[in-house]
């Protein structure tokens, strides 16, 4: 999992592009309500191409983006997408995603996992539980029927987070096995690990 010195000018230019991508995948999440992200396709790309630490950037960078441009709350999950880089970039490292795309859409699962653990603290201590778009109300639902704020809270994550991770991996996983070899070519990282 060794890393380069320097970025590659392949990677300088795909970094802005991954975090618009996210963007949009949050944006038309959060205007439809879905209790799923799509934000964080851009940055499994970053971490799969040029690997975990890159990926774990990408995911910051992102989040501070989506604060700055969206909302300011996303700027507190940036723990979380910098989690979801790194292990999309550490993945890549030990040939996840040279494995059929089943096995590659249940890698969504330890991203969900991950994903909650590292969310639900910040959800529950800084924003009382709610500050997930639709995951708030499965969330708002649990507590009204018993449960507690954390208890519902990794609930709910854990619920959005494999929907949302599956989905992402599926997606990512389809687009690396139709990517074209000429493609991977230009990031270094990738070249040993797709």
């Amino acid at each position: 999992m060794k890393s380069n010195k320097k970025m590659s000018t392949a990677v300088v230019v795909l970094i802005p592009i991954a975090v618009g991508i996210n963007l949009i995948g949050g944006v038309i999440v959060n205007a439809l309500k879905l209790p799923i992200f799509l934000d964080s396709i851009g940055t499994l790309i970053v971490g799969i191409l040029a690997g975990p630490w890159i990926g774990a950037l990408t995911g910051i960078l992102f989040n501070f983006a989506g604060a700055v441009i969206i909302d300011p709350v996303w700027a507190w999950y940036a723990p979380t997408s910098a989690v979801l880089g790194f292990l999309g970039g550490f993945l890549a490292s030990k040939g996840f995603f040279k494995r059929k795309l089943y096995i590659v859409a249940l890698g969504g699962v330890l991203a969900a996992v991950l994903a909650t653990i590292v969310s639900a603290p910040i959800s529950v201590y800084v924003f009382g539980g709610v500050a997930a778009q639709g995951q708030g109300v499965i969330t708002t639902f649990l507590v009204g029927i018993g449960k507690n704020l954390m208890e519902a809270v990794l609930t709910a994550g854990i619920v959005s987070n494999l929907a949302d991770k599956v989905i992402v991996y599926a997606l990512v996983g389809a687009l690396f096995a139709n990517i074209p070899k000429r493609f991977v070519s230009l990031f270094p990282y990738a070249k040993k690990t797709l």
